[in-house]
């Protein structure tokens, strides 16, 4: 079997869920070290389809840098429609594996990122996403520093925003199951669909 059928059929069975509770932020169990996800290029291959994402094919992490108050970490957001945008994250440690981003530093990238659709054409929905919940609600990052690392939030309508990010841009069945196994003792019930990183380039 394929790791792509492999992939497909951890997703549908980990998603068939009949009831998705409202989103409560996870207290993470141990601090996010950063400097552990450096020389390892992370690409998103899980993440909850909110309107943020809608028009994201795959989303690349790289060069974190720990900072004086934080971390930052390079970005290049691969649109649908074949564009990229490259941008950094800034995070601000608030309290072990919690952080809030920089909406000071980050507001107009983000926004480009993550707003602007296939056609050009302005989304709102995202928009609202993006200044409301991801520039102002805390995140919670998770990682076992080796097989992934994860950023989830609650939105203010009680709905996860959750985003998964792998060492490869197809994930092996380890990969998958550890970041599975994570989510599932934190709690965190909701439909989780895969990126398209193998087709981002």
């Amino acid at each position: 079997m394929s790791i792509t059928k492999i992939f497909l059929a951890a997703i549908l069975l980990s998603t068939a869920i009949a009831f998705e509770p409202k989103c409560f932020f996870p207290e993470p169990a141990g601090d996010f070290d950063a400097y552990k996800l450096r020389g390892t290029t992370w690409y998103t291959g899980l993440q909850t389809n909110d309107a943020a994402a809608s028009d994201i094919k795959c989303e690349r992490a790289g060069n974190f840098t720990e900072t004086s108050n934080g971390f930052r970490t390079d970005l290049r957001t691969f649109k649908k429609s074949n564009k990229h945008i490259d941008w950094v994250a800034h995070f601000t440690f608030l309290r072990s594996g919690v952080y809030q981003e920089s909406k000071v530093k980050d507001d107009f990238s983000m926004t480009d990122a993550y707003t602007v659709d296939e056609n050009g054409k302005y989304n709102s929905a995202a928009d609202s996403i993006v200044e409301n919940v991801l520039l102002e609600r805390d995140y919670a990052f998770i990682s076992d520093h080796l097989n992934y690392w994860m950023a989830i939030l609650c939105s203010e309508e009680g709905q996860w925003i959750v985003w998964v990010y792998f060492p490869t841009k197809t994930p092996n069945l380890t990969n998958i199951a550890a970041a599975y196994n994570e989510l599932q003792r934190l709690g965190v019930s909701t439909q989780l669909h895969a990126s398209q990183c193998d087709k981002a380039h």
